[in-house]
This record gives C-alpha cells, structure tokens and sequence, in this order.
C-alpha cells in the first residue's frame, strides 16, 4: 500500500494496477494524489520529472487515471 516503504513495481503490465489499487490514484482531489505529490518541487521524487511530465501525470488523473 502507499507509504509502507515497499517500493511500487512499475513493470509493463502491472503498473496501472498497482497504481490504482496502491491508493496512489485519488481522482475525487487529483492534485492530493500520492503519485502526483511525490514528483512535485520540493518532495522525494521531484528530480525524477520535468514540469512537463508533473502536468501531463495531473492531467491523467483530472481525465480520470484512464488506463490508456
């Protein structure tokens, strides 16, 4: 689950399962997303997205968190 310091498998074909059923996907507050709040300024995994990417990952989940 989110934050039990287990890291998230993002292998091919997994990692949209994972995601939504890790609780790192909240589409009622997207920008409260685990997912999303990891990458922004300031947090754990900021240096592993561009703004560019930090936008498109909050537009996904805004969409819905589709799994396209």
């Amino acid at each position: 689950t989110s934050g039990s310091g287990v890291p998230l498998a993002l292998d091919e074909g997994d990692s949209y399962d994972n995601l939504i059923n890790g609780g790192y996907i909240n589409t009622d507050d997207p920008s409260a997303s685990s997912l999303y709040v990891k990458i922004t300024p300031g947090q754990s995994m900021e240096q592993y997205a561009t703004d560019t990417e930090r936008a498109l990952t909050l537009a996904w989940i805004e969409q819905g968190a589709l799994n396209n």
